[in-house]
């Protein structure tokens, strides 16, 4: 099979991982203890159907606010992330992509130690390079400087994510965004943002 790109960057909090309620968990766990966010948290139906822009906005959280909010929050999670599910089918088509000779990654928000427990307990590929950023839209920053680092062309990079902003990062750091429908923003969400691609299940990334 030939691939359409050489080099694939993953998301991974609700793309390789499924952290979706686990994450809600967390979420509400730390709002119950520091009453950060006024009031209760959206739902799963209703985050899934808010743009990750919109989410934030619905929030109401100052700057300051947001950063202490996402501290707690990523602290929180890295201490489940471990004991996470693989999404279904994910290790079979990261193992085909590393069989293929192409640059796999992943740039994500989570502590980058957790996210390597989790790959090892579940016999992920030795991945290329695992990144993150500590900053909610700060994606883009970390794919422009592991393009430069590994030398990859953007016209054969592709970053997939399971949010909006996911798609923002990709989109300022000249490459293409593939989106998946299994994570946090629904479908129909993802569309409005204009992803070069969506998927329904991780063995269609290697049909793009």
């Amino acid at each position: 099979m030939d691939l359409r790109f050489k080099n694939y960057i993953f998301d991974f909090d609700g793309t390789i991982a499924n952290t979706l309620y686990t994450s809600l968990a967390v979420a509400k766990d730390i709002n119950s203890r520091y009453k950060i966010i006024k009031g209760d948290l959206p739902s799963i139906e209703e985050i899934r159907n808010l743009s990750s822009r919109d989410l934030y906005a619905q929030l109401h959280l100052s700057k300051i606010q947001l950063f202490y909010f996402t501290f707690l929050f990523l602290n929180g999670l890295s201490k489940e992330i471990p004991n996470s599910e693989a999404v279904f089918d994910m290790k079979e088509t990261l193992e085909y992509l590393k069989s293929a000779e192409c640059v796999i990654g992943i740039v994500t928000s989570s502590r980058k130690k957790p996210v390597k427990k989790f790959l090892e307990k579940n016999n992920m590929p030795i991945f290329d390079f695992v990144d993150s950023s500590i900053h909610v839209f700060g994606k883009d920053k970390v794919l422009r400087r592991v393009l430069k680092k590994y030398n990859l062309n953007p016209l054969e990079t592709v970053y997939i994510g399971d949010e909006t902003r996911d798609i923002d990062a990709a989109r300022k750091a000249g490459i293409h965004a593939c989106s998946v429908t299994w994570g946090l923003n629904s479908e129909q969400v993802l569309k409005q943002s204009n992803p070069d691609f969506i998927i329904s299940k991780p063995n269609e990334l290697l049909m793009l």
